[in-house]
């Protein structure tokens, strides 16, 4: 069985707002609730980027250098990012206003690549992560990061958090 990381995070979340209610219950509600997913599955697929890995400011300053070098409207916050961003990649392009007809597609993904993979530290996982794939992997639950990088992006994107770089890596070719 597979559990949404997304839904375990965000319970993370809920549980340790500063929201005027006891932090301790909140936290012994997210320790009891883990505890119960750590008998129960065998298996976790985590999503890399955006999940594991907080790399949406990059992603949308990268994008942000690709629109402004054509002249095109930027995007000016991570909601607006979040608004148009999606799968297919190629809809998305078209969502932020590039024009095939100008450039195409396969020529605009190659520089955003480039863009992405010339980062030198803008990204880091998330505070949650490093705790959960800590937890799951001292109870021994298998765990695999899928994401719709190529594998070697994926592989490099891993190798600064060297403990968690034995994860096993699967790319989806999206």
């Amino acid at each position: 069985m597979c559990y949404n990381v997304r839904l375990l995070t965000n319970r993370f979340n809920l549980y340790t707002e500063e929201d005027g209610g006891d932090v301790r219950e909140r936290t012994g509600r997210y320790k009891a609730e883990r505890s119960l997913i750590m008998r129960k599955y065998t298996h976790i697929i985590w999503d890399w980027n955006g999940t594991l890995l907080d790399d949406v400011t990059w992603c949308m300053t990268c994008i942000n250098i690709m629109l402004k070098k054509r002249g095109l409207p930027t995007l000016d916050s991570v909601d607006a990012y979040h608004r148009v961003f999606g799968f297919p990649v190629i809809d998305y392009y078209r969502r932020v206003g590039f024009d095939f007809e100008k450039e195409p597609f396969d020529k605009l993904a190659v520089e955003y690549i480039e863009l992405y993979h010339d980062n030198k530290g803008d990204a880091s996982l998330f505070p949650e992560a490093k705790e959960i794939l800590a937890d799951f992997q001292n109870k021994d639950i298998h765990q695999i990061i899928l994401s719709a990088s190529e594998i070697k992006n994926l592989v490099s994107q891993m190798k600064p958090f060297d403990r968690y770089s034995k994860l096993p890596a699967r790319s989806t070719g999206l």
